[in-house]
C-alpha cells in the first residue's frame, strides 16, 4: 500500500526502482520504525493468532531494517492519518464503524490493527472477516458477482438498518 501511496504522491516514476525501496520499508524514517507510535499500532498482539502466521515475520523484519538514506521517506506524508487512519493520535469520539477485512487482501491486517485501535478507544465497532474474500470482492466489474461479495453487502445492510 505505501508503494500505491508513493505512486499517487510522486506518480508512476519508471526511471527509478522506486518499487524496491517501499519493499524494503524505506518509505519512514528509522526513528518511526523504533518508535512507540509504531509498537504500539502496528503490534502483532492485536492480530487474532488464527491470521499471525505471515504477520508477525513481516512486522519483525519491518522493525529489523538497518537505518539507511531515505530517498523516498517522508514520514510527514506517510504517518499522515488522512493517509494512514492507523496513526490517528486519538481514535476516541469516532463515529460507529463497520469493517469488513477480507483473507486474501493487502489490507486485511490494516483492517484488523484498526478495528482494534477503534475498539480500544470505546468506539462502536462492528468486525467481520471473510475467509474466502479478497481485495474487489464485493464489484470489479458489471455482472461479475460474488458470493462472498453478496455476503458482505447483506452484512453490511444489516449493520445500516439496525444503525439507521
Amino acid at each position: 500500500m505505501a508503494l500505491f501511496s508513493a505512486m499517487h504522491l510522486y506518480g508512476l516514476d519508471t526511471t527509478e526502482n522506486i518499487g524496491n525501496e517501499f519493499i524494503e520499508n524505506n518509505h519512514t524514517s528509522n526513528d518511526f520504525r523504533t518508535s512507540s507510535l509504531s509498537k504500539e499500532r502496528l503490534s502483532h498482539s492485536l492480530i487474532p493468532p488464527e491470521y499471525r502466521d505471515v504477520t508477525i515475520p513481516l512486522l519483525l523484519k519491518y522493525r529489523q531494517q538497518q537505518q539507511r538514506s531515505q530517498k523516498y521517506g517522508r514520514d510527514d506524508v506517510f504517518l499522515d492519518p488522512r493517509l494512514s487512519p492507523l496513526f490517528k493520535k486519538d481514535f476516541s469520539g469516532l463515529p460507529t464503524a463497520y469493517i469488513a477485512t477480507m483473507e486474501y487482501d493487502t489490507l486485511r491486517d490494516d483492517g484488523i490493527l484498526y478495528a482494534k485501535h477503534l475498539e480500544h478507544a470505546g468506539v462502536d465497532v462492528t468486525w467481520c472477516h471473510y475467509d474466502n474474500g479478497f481485495h474487489g470482492v464485493v464489484w470489479i466489474s458489471p455482472g461479475l458477482i460474488f458470493e462472498d461479495g453478496k455476503k458482505v453487502m447483506q452484512d453490511l445492510y444489516q449493520f445500516l438498518k439496525l444503525r439507521l
